[in-house]
């Protein structure tokens, strides 16, 4: 029986501490978050209640000068803030999820994708993106259940399978050099489905190979899940991440899919806010309570004074989901890409996510490598952390020929890394 593994990104990042070298290896970003969510937190911290937090933002500063002003620090500024007498925004949440932040999230659905969820049977909070997925794992499988995965794929699902004795099948996506695409293997597809597995876990945009699925590959998957009566399990955290093709919402494309579907989100990359554990699951009403009492058990809730921000991130503007945050990463991808290139690199240019799914061995000074020994080789000697490609296999041995590099650094740590890069080719 296959055992969890520690993380093998998480490592590289701490190569990446250890010998100075800019991360491209675990996808974080290093920006700030919008200002409005941040306030929203900070309100919450401070002010304790929910009317005391927005009482704090709209309080004046009273009768002091600006000279008085002026010679104090945040830190004093802050303190002298009256503190309420009560306080509930840093105590226990409901454990699925204030109801405030859950009828957000539910309007937030009905915002992108036009669906109705009821945020009271179907919506509960979790302690990010990677507890949601577990506790969906837990709550919906048996030991020696199996789930099909696509790989190249997120580390966490085959090692979140094996915490719960669950077995992973595989279906490969093949790179396409000539069309600068990936495909899938829908031959390997069809047998897995055959063969009884009781779920698919589909993550799109796709980490780490930008690939979207289109609504036609979804249409097949959805038709093989119906007939094996199995379910869908979504990584969303992407959706809005995009520069070509549309997020398709499974709820939304094919409404059959509903009892048999349990999107995972969070807010961590649509806001890049990955360290405030913000996440959810929408699942048929049958299956909630048993999600919400694994999720009970394994983290009881996610930070409160977080929960009530992220109401404030669920109301962006459009045009900081659909505008802002795609052109970010699509700057950055079209600044890197063509850098990797030149450097002799070989890249599919990813519709989605931030990564970059990178062949390697035609780099004359890694020529020969394995995978890890490149990752090594990059951080010791160049000062550049990535990751190796066979991290993201299970089945396949394709992952010998690729290093993934993460674009949601600033743009001057992407400048900085190809300018390190560049002594691949001196």
């Amino acid at each position: 029986m296959a055992q969890p593994q520690q993380s093998v990104i998480r490592h590289m990042t701490r190569l990446a501490m250890e010998h100075g070298a800019v991360n491209l290896s675990q996808g974080f970003p290093n920006e700030p978050p919008p200002i409005d969510p941040v306030m929203s937190a900070v309100s919450a911290l401070l002010g304790g209640t929910e009317q005391g937090a927005a009482d704090l933002l709209t309080r004046k500063l009273g009768e002091c000068s600006t000279e008085e002003l002026g010679s104090m620090t945040v830190e004093e500024l802050l303190k002298s803030v009256q503190r309420p007498a009560l306080d509930t925004l840093n105590q226990y949440s409901i454990p699925f999820g204030r109801a405030d932040t859950r009828a957000a999230i539910a309007e937030y659905y009905k915002r992108f994708y036009g669906i109705d969820v009821d945020p009271n049977t179907q919506v509960t909070v979790h302690l990010g993106a990677t507890e949601a997925m577990a506790s969906t794992f837990r709550a919906l499988f048996s030991p020696d259940d199996r789930i099909l995965i696509f790989e190249p794929f997120h580390e966490i699902y085959p090692n979140q399978a094996a915490l719960f004795y669950l077995k992973c099948d595989y279906c490969t996506l093949k790179e396409d050099v000539d069309k600068g695409v990936w495909e899938v293997d829908w031959e390997g597809f069809d047998a897995a489905m055959a063969s009884g597995v009781k779920a698919v876990v589909l993550n799109t945009p796709h980490n780490p190979t930008g690939k979207v699925f289109l609504e036609w590959e979804l249409q097949r998957i959805f038709a093989a899940i119906k007939k094996a009566d199995a379910w869908l399990i979504t990584d969303d955290i992407y959706e809005h991440i995009l520069f070509e093709h549309t997020h398709l919402c499974p709820l939304a494309l094919d409404p059959e899919m509903a009892s048999r579907t349990v999107l995972v989100n969070s807010i961590s990359k649509a806001i890049s806010a990955t360290g405030w554990r913000v996440g959810w699951t929408i699942s048929p009403a049958a299956m909630t309570d048993t999600i919400r009492a694994v999720h009970d058990q394994m983290a009881l809730m996610a930070p409160n004074a977080q929960q009530f921000a992220t109401i404030r991130f669920l109301g962006l503007s459009d045009s900081h989901f659909k505008e802002d945050l795609p052109k970010k990463y699509q700057d950055r991808r079209d600044f890197l890409v063509p850098e990797l290139k030149r450097l002799g690199f070989g890249v599919s240019v990813p519709e989605g996510a931030y990564y970059a799914f990178c062949r390697y061995q035609q780099v004359p000074k890694l020529s020969g490598m394995g995978p890890m020994e490149a990752c090594t080789f990059l951080v010791e000697k160049v000062g550049v952390a990535v990751v190796p490609g066979d991290n993201f296999y299970g089945k396949s041995d394709d992952g010998q020929k690729y290093l993934r590099l993460a674009f949601c650094r600033s743009m001057d740590d992407l400048q900085e890394a190809i300018r390190r890069l560049g002594k691949l080719v001196e």
